[in-house]
C-alpha cells in the first residue's frame, strides 16, 4: 500500500475534502482498531457519498 494512504490521521479528517476509494477503505480499516468521536458521538465507520465525501455512521445502539 502506498505511503500516502498509510499516513491518514483519522483524528484530523477533513469532511469538506473528497477522498479516494482507497483512502476511504483505509480510514474504515483504522476504525476497527481505533475509536473516533465526532460531536460527542462515537463513529463506527464512514460511508462515501457520490462526491467522495465522508459520511459518519454513528455507533448503533442495541
Amino acid at each position: 500500500m502506498s505511503k500516502v494512504y498509510q499516513k491518514i490521521d483519522i483524528n484530523s479528517l477533513d469532511f469538506e475534502r473528497s477522498y479516494t476509494l482507497k483512502e476511504f477503505e483505509l480510514i474504515n480499516k483504522q476504525l476497527k482498531t481505533h475509536s473516533l468521536e465526532i460531536d460527542g458521538k462515537s463513529v463506527d465507520l464512514f460511508e462515501l457519498d457520490a462526491n467522495g465525501k465522508l459520511l459518519p455512521m454513528p455507533q448503533a445502539t442495541i
